[in-house]
């Protein structure tokens, strides 16, 4: 039986068709009518299926025939005007319904981890109402929490290293103030040796790789232990901005220093964007969220067998050793 990826062009979503190919199971790929899906295509034997999660003809054809879900679709960073939340208020509910009528065995949700005042932050609270459909529905469920992502919050402060060599990467979604703000931060830690961050230098978080937390979805599908349960995962350490500028440093040979903004003025933007863009308004909502502590231990990914998980350090050398312009 086939193991259907839902948001399966994106980020997260194409590193996990890229594992199900490598350990040859069968796979089918629900991707946006207008995504770009080649790479999926490249990884192998994968079937490609176009459709849209608010259109229920569509999700029922998908689901047909599926043994396990994985969901990874989202839209923190929309691509078109008034998308920010309906994947998760209108979509996700059909797909959980579709599921469940479809006799799927289990249903493993990409959600977020939980932030300090996640009742603030739209975006957080858009996972969580899919989290609650998911826990009432019937159908037999996971749920994964990682950590914050090495893709993005290591690129965030004003780096370009971690996006090298990766695969539609979300924050070069095609959305204006995304846009915006990496072509005005996103060379600054090695042009000018500088980390933006949100709060204190000290502030430490979990940082988790994009390819684990794939691993982490695929091992939720199948384990026993991930059964009908909400799983909270950090990567193997917990690191401060200024170990993270130190790592930053000694990669790019020259002194990298942080630069700590109030939260409260990502919190005045958030209130400033907010009518504008709510999108962006939850991105700086984001912003000002991780300006406290996030440690989360990574004894799920042990529990359920996968690691070694990379450390900061191994996925920056990595990196760094890739071509700029990839």
């Amino acid at each position: 039986m086939v193991t259907l990826v839902v948001g399966a062009s994106g980020q997260v979503g194409s590193e996990v068709v890229r594992q199900l190919v490598e350990q040859g199971r069968p796979v089918r790929a629900l991707v946006r009518p207008d995504a770009a899906a080649a790479h999926l295509r490249a990884y192998g034997d994968v079937e490609v299926v176009a459709g849209d999660l608010l259109q229920p003809s569509d999700v029922h054809r998908a689901v047909a025939g599926s043994e396990h879900i994985v969901a990874t679709a989202n839209s923190v960073i929309p691509r078109k005007r008034g998308e920010f939340g309906r994947v998760e208020r209108e979509g996700y509910p059909a797909l959980i319904a579709a599921a469940r009528d479809a006799g799927v065995e289990r249903f493993v949700f990409l959600s977020t981890t939980a932030f300090p005042h996640d009742d603030r932050i739209p975006g957080q609270q858009h996972k969580r109402f899919v989290e609650r459909v998911l826990a009432t529905s019937g159908i037999e469920y996971a749920v994964v929490r990682p950590a914050a992502f090495m893709e993005s919050w290591l690129a965030l402060p004003g780096s370009s290293l971690p996006l090298r060599g990766e695969v539609a990467p979300t924050l070069s979604r095609d959305f204006w103030f995304t846009r915006a703000f990496r072509k005005a931060t996103g060379h600054l830690t090695e042009g000018r040796g500088m980390l933006t961050v949100s709060g204190s230098p000290d502030v430490r978080l979990s940082f988790i790789a994009i390819r684990d937390v794939a691993a982490l979805l695929l091992a939720a599908a199948v384990h026993p232990a991930a059964r009908n349960r909400i799983l909270e995962v950090g990567g193997p350490e917990a690191l401060s901005w200024q170990e993270v500028a130190t790592i930053y440093g000694r990669i790019l040979g020259r002194d990298v220093k942080v630069s700590a903004s109030s939260p409260k003025l990502f919190a005045a933007l958030r209130t400033v964007l907010t009518p504008l863009s709510p999108a962006a308004g939850n991105i700086m909502a984001l912003q000002a969220g991780v300006a406290n502590d996030m440690v989360i231990p990574p004894d799920v990914a042990a529990e359920l067998g996968v690691g070694p998980l990379l450390r900061v350090a191994e996925f920056l050398e990595q990196k760094a050793a890739l071509p700029a312009d990839r």
